[in-house]
């Protein structure tokens, strides 16, 4: 089952390498990338949003995590009180539907739950996995996911809402994940000014890219320059889009805790990257000195702006070419 299609014009209408999805955009192209997402999201939310039940899983597999994460966090703070969950695919698939019970077990282990899932390209397998443990509790299932090979679409049959986000899938399917997070949030939340104000946001990216890409652009590139071994480290909201650098610069990502872990087990970097927001600045303190003191080289990207948003401007400026 599908909400209606991407342009015509995409580009992204028949299965892509996965490599293809991260390459760099100049400023241009990276607005038309993100105003196509936009349109398309607008398209396709409302289906999304229908599928909706009592409690909310984000499932994710090969680059699915960069949007998952984003609406995870998009959930978790904005609406605090959502009944919201974020699981690796296979985990999700044998550990944690299979021991699920419902208030209403009749219709079946997990049938008050929806799972959106986000498989990126080289997930095919898990967005299997996860479609078997849906069709055998109850669970709704919507897929975000790039165009599939004839045979998983086949083998997905017709009950799962398919959702192909056109564009690079990361950057695409993160806008989407925003939009649907949003609609998610006006449901679930109270309003009240951050809700007004991230909700906002996250439904008008294509005005502010070009500012962006000025503003941050040059450190988002040093970001990812690499030589030698790497680190990206990141504050939790800014998960997503370390991850989505790592795939593009080969760096070993790390939340601060888990860099702090290395450095006192011995282990150095010849280059530390941090991802982070001024809310951070205290948590990511320690990190700075300690690796300045190994002689690593550092750069940094800090953006000024609200932790929820951060990571989708943050996943913007890693497409954009200088």
């Amino acid at each position: 089952m599908r909400p209606p299609s991407s342009s015509p014009d995409s580009g992204f209408n028949a299965v892509q390498p996965a490599a293809q999805h991260l390459e760099k955009l100049s400023i241009e192209s990276l607005e038309a990338r993100v105003k196509e997402a936009e349109d398309y999201a607008s398209r396709v939310v409302d289906e999304m949003l229908k599928e909706a039940r009592e409690r909310i899983i984000l499932a994710f597999a090969s680059m699915g995590d960069t949007p998952a994460w984003i609406a995870y966090w998009m959930l978790r703070e904005v609406a605090p009180t959502a009944p919201v969950e974020i699981y690796e695919g296979d985990a999700l698939a044998f550990h944690i539907l299979a021991y699920r019970r419902s208030k209403k077990d009749e219709y079946g282990i997990a049938s008050d739950t929806t799972i959106y899932a986000f498989v990126g390209p080289g997930g095919e397998n898990q967005l299997v996995f996860i479609r078997d443990a849906a069709l055998h509790t109850g669970a709704a299932l919507v897929v975000i996911t790039p165009k599939l090979p004839p045979i998983i679409e086949e083998r997905l049959g017709p009950e799962p809402l398919l959702v192909e986000p056109p564009g690079p899938y990361p950057l695409s399917a993160s806008i989407l994940a925003a939009r649907l997070a949003a609609g998610l949030v006006e449901k679930l939340a109270e309003r009240n000014v951050r809700v007004e104000r991230v909700t906002g946001e996250a439904r008008d990216l294509r005005s502010v890219v070009r500012e962006l890409v000025e503003k941050h652009g040059a450190d988002a590139s040093r970001v990812l320059e690499c030589k030698g071994s790497c680190a990206t480290v990141y504050t939790p909201t800014l998960k997503g889009p370390a991850m989505l650098a790592s795939r593009i610069n080969g760096s070993r990502p790390l939340s601060v805790q888990e860099m702090l872990a290395l450095i006192a087990a011995g282990t150095n970097f010849d280059k530390v990257s941090l991802m982070y927001t001024t809310t951070d600045e205290d948590v990511v303190r320690e990190v700075r000195f300690k690796s300045m003191t190994s002689g690593a080289s550092l750069a940094e990207l800090r953006l000024q702006t609200d932790p929820v948003t951060a990571p989708l401007y943050a996943t913007m400026l890693l497409y954009a070419r200088l």
